[in-house]
């Protein structure tokens, strides 16, 4: 007789998927179907409050620790950027260019000098 794959059937899985032959007898026994019942029925119960409660200040400190963690990001790629800009303003001031130059130099340099707003 055939088994469910993994054992994992919900009570929907049928012998040679015809539903005529009816559910798989290894796992949709009575009790199987029992457990199955008390587990949904537990699972859709209404939480009582001070439950919800708690998971939604769960929730609200997880959001916190990750809007802090992206606005600790945020400041470090700033500071990159800052530190980036700083020096190619180094950079063109020694080649002549000043450190905010009118026009700016070709190639590779001016998408950089676009990229970081040196104009």
């Amino acid at each position: 007789m055939p088994t469910c794959p993994d054992n994992l059937c919900t009570g929907t899985h049928y012998l040679a998927d015809s539903p005529e032959l009816g559910a798989c007898p290894s796992c949709c026994t009575p009790e199987a179907m029992q457990r199955l019942d008390r587990t949904v029925a537990a699972l859709t119960a209404p939480k009582p409050f001070s439950e919800q409660l708690d998971e939604l200040e769960g929730m609200v400190s997880t959001m916190r620790d990750t809007f802090r963690e992206m606005e600790l990001e945020r400041d470090e790629l700033q500071d990159t950027v800052a530190d980036a800009k700083a020096s190619l303003q180094r950079y063109l001031s020694l080649e002549g260019h000043g450190a905010n130059p009118v026009t700016l130099p070709p190639g590779s340099l001016r998408e950089l000098c676009e990229t970081l707003g040196i104009l």
